[in-house]
């Protein structure tokens, strides 16, 4: 997961539809998410960095299409409930096993 900082460490007050808070940069947290990810941490000051680090991120993601075999859980939830119903219908009509 790559992390965008944007701000500042010594914080700011900003206010928001009427609601004022203070909101600071924890960039050791980010930096701690980009590396337990394998990504990377980027610190931008202005719109224009911020734009830089978006196209570059665009240049390195890339969309991969999967296919799974979901047939054999499917079934093994089918098979769980058919064993359920069974349990639930032997003990309603009082069948002993």
């Amino acid at each position: 997961m790559y992390t965008v900082g944007i701000g500042t460490a010594q914080g700011s007050i900003i206010t928001f539809r009427g609601w004022t808070v203070r909101v600071r940069l924890d960039e050791e947290t980010l930096k701690r998410v980009a590396r337990m990810t394998g990504a990377q941490y980027f610190n931008v000051g202005s719109a224009e960095e911020l734009q830089t680090v978006y196209t570059s991120l665009g240049n390195r993601l890339l969309a991969e299409k999967r296919e799974t075999e979901l047939t054999g859980a499917l079934a093994f939830v089918a098979a769980m409930c058919v064993g359920l119903a069974a349990a639930l219908s032997r003990a309603w009509f009082g069948v002993a096993p």
